[in-house]
């Protein structure tokens, strides 16, 4: 659901593919009750990225899924 959007949208980059697991990652542990601090910070430490960019990635990916959505 996640790469088809990344792939419907207009404002897609070629290296979006690289986040697709983190987004999912993301919304996985927020549906699941987690605050996005902690989700943040564990995906953080797991995929070796600093918090800030956590953040941008999860900005951008939410972004272009509502945007870029049929």
């Amino acid at each position: 659901e996640i790469a088809q959007c990344l792939v419907g949208s207009e404002m897609c980059k070629e290296t979006d593919y690289r986040y697709v697991d983190l987004f999912r990652d993301f919304t996985k542990m927020v549906r699941e009750g987690n605050k996005t601090t902690y989700a943040v910070a564990v995906l953080s430490d797991k995929y070796r990225i600093s918090e800030r960019k956590v953040y941008d990635v999860i900005r951008y990916m939410s972004k272009d899924c509502k945007n870029g959505a049929v």
